[in-house]
């Protein structure tokens, strides 16, 4: 295994084995970016915050987070009602069907 391969295989491995204690530090920072990507509001702003809704999603998902995932459903769905795309009531309804299903 070469020297490269190698760095990134830990570098892989340290970011899957974070402790709980950095999950938090994780869902705020990814958060914060979230309300500044809606602060820009342009078509970039809101795209950079659905990706970081869904990193954030993908996360808690993996982790079993039910609460973090339905808010995240939520905001996705206010994020799409944001935007002008013209599917976007759509996919407004498929987030809130997400946060739904969850039945907390």
């Amino acid at each position: 295994m070469s020297a490269e391969t190698q760095d990134v295989a830990e570098l892989q491995t340290g970011l899957i084995a974070y402790s709980y204690q950095d999950l938090f530090w994780i869902y705020s920072c990814r958060f914060l970016r979230v309300s500044f990507h809606l602060e820009i509001g342009a078509v970039n702003g809101i795209n950079g915050a659905l990706h970081d809704l869904r990193a954030i999603s993908s996360l808690a998902r993996s982790r079993r987070d039910d609460a973090v995932v339905l808010i995240t459903a939520t905001l996705e769905a206010q994020v799409y009602l944001l935007s002008s795309h013209h599917d976007s009531p759509e996919q407004a309804q498929r987030a809130l069907a997400t946060a739904r299903s969850l039945r907390i």
